[in-house]
């Protein structure tokens, strides 16, 4: 059965215009945002992959940007995990392409199909690869947009798990039209399952809807099904901005319990809540631990998760990542020995009142405490927090650390005047 027209006319372009150095033989993927085509490299005698834009969105000057320079970011990423890219250009046409590495083997869809949910070591080690390649995009700036069983292909002959299409869901993104242009150009509806609450809204994306696709193709890969359900659209999108996915907990007696608690905090609705890819690489690498640990540690650990409501698992959560438990051991271990100086240097202040000294340390002290918490909260101290310049703060974002810090001095004044009388 021949291609269609436009498929051997793209065909032929490509041949024309890539010749000598490079030979192409057929079409081997069809997507939602660009067209594959098997390509020989006779000087360095190696198959490549190249994907061009389709024709429909070939006069959409957005597209073609976004298709070009995500592509461009991609290329300066080498990883083994992330395909690698050889070459971009642009037919005489106008439309952009990628040369790109070949990777023989399936894709992860296709391996779950095949033989439904992967035992959890397995799916350990691939969700450790997809974070390392997300570390090493999100580090040079690029956001995939697109994680999802489809764009993973396990090659056949190493086993080595890569990241393929760097880019190619930014082509269908255009702010709050990212879902509608999805579904008109014919995207399935599991696709939805990958896709974070912040893209189903028509917000910014960011490395943190990187992390949510990640989580959701944990679940898929140890369950067979996403973490959300739904008959219809409405209830698959109803169920992803408004549902916390269900409990990992019969994943057998051989999984790492935290496993199931890692990909529950990559599902967080606020993105904010979501670890970012190297804390998410760094958990998947530690070691497991021992069965015996396991057997004693898994059962109140799942209890106190089942007693604990979202939101507040979440804050709490979010206090530890902020290092704010730190700031307070450290402020309080720092104020026992400015308080035990005070005592000690107070007597010996001659011609003054010492308590009334130690009393004005010690309010000072003490009133610093709330402000400290606040402003170790509102400034995020991790060093592994840095925002996304690309997505504006919201007005609640700018108004509550501004918020925080009023109360706090408040109750620092309030402090003092107790202390001071």
């Amino acid at each position: 059965m021949s291609a269609p027209a436009d498929v051997q006319a793209t065909l032929g372009a490509l041949n024309r215009e890539l010749a000598p150095d490079l030979e192409v033989l057929r079409l081997i993927g069809d997507g939602s945002a660009g067209r594959v085509f098997l390509g020989r490299e006779p000087a360095l005698r190696r198959l490549v992959a190249i994907k061009v834009l389709r024709d429909d969105l070939a006069g959409d000057e957005v597209a073609r940007r976004r298709f070009q320079r995500e592509a461009g970011a991609a290329a300066s990423i080498p990883h083994r995990n992330i395909t690698a890219i050889h070459r971009v250009g642009q037919l005489r046409d106008g439309r952009p392409f990628i040369v790109m590495e070949h990777v023989d083997g399936r894709t992860l869809r296709d391996l779950l199909v095949a033989r439904g949910p992967l035992p959890p070591g397995e799916a350990t080690r691939v969700l450790t690869a997809l974070a390392a390649a997300l570390a090493a995009a999100h580090h040079g700036n690029v956001v995939h947009r697109d994680v999802r069983p489809a764009n993973v292909i396990i090659e056949a002959e190493t086993g080595r798990v890569v990241l393929m299409d760097f880019g190619i869901a930014a082509v269908l993104e255009t702010g709050s039209e990212a879902v509608t242009r999805l579904t008109e150009a014919g995207v399935r509806l599991g696709h939805l399952e990958h896709m974070s609450p912040e893209q189903l809204r028509g917000d910014p994306v960011t490395p943190m809807s990187d992390i949510w696709g990640l989580g959701a193709l944990g679940y898929e890969m140890l369950t067979g099904r996403g973490p959300f359900g739904g008959r219809t659209l409405a209830e698959r999108l109803a169920s992803v901005l408004e549902n916390d996915p269900p409990l990992l907990d019969d994943l057998g007696p051989d999984a790492d319990p935290r496993l199931a608690v890692l990909l529950r905090r990559c599902l967080a609705r606020e993105p904010a809540h979501r670890p970012r890819a190297r804390e998410v690489l760094d958990e998947l690498r530690r070691p497991a631990p021992a069965p015996s640990a396991v057997l004693a540690n898994a059962a109140p650990a799942r209890a106190a998760g089942d007693v604990l409501p979202g939101p507040l698992r979440d804050f709490l959560s979010e206090l530890k990542r902020r290092r704010v438990y730190r700031v307070a051991a450290g402020y309080v271990a720092g104020a026992f020995l400015v308080l035990e100086a005070a005592d000690l240097v107070a007597p010996l202040l001659t011609g003054q009142n010492p308590g009334f000294w130690f009393r004005v340390v010690a309010a000072i002290t003490v009133a610093g405490f709330p402000i400290a918490l606040v402003l170790s909260w509102a400034f995020d101290v991790n060093p592994d927090a840095a925002r996304d310049p690309a997505r504006p703060l919201s007005l609640r974002r700018r108004i509550l650390p501004v918020l925080g810090l009023a109360l706090s001095i408040v109750a620092a004044v309030a402090v003092w005047l107790i202390l001071m009388r």
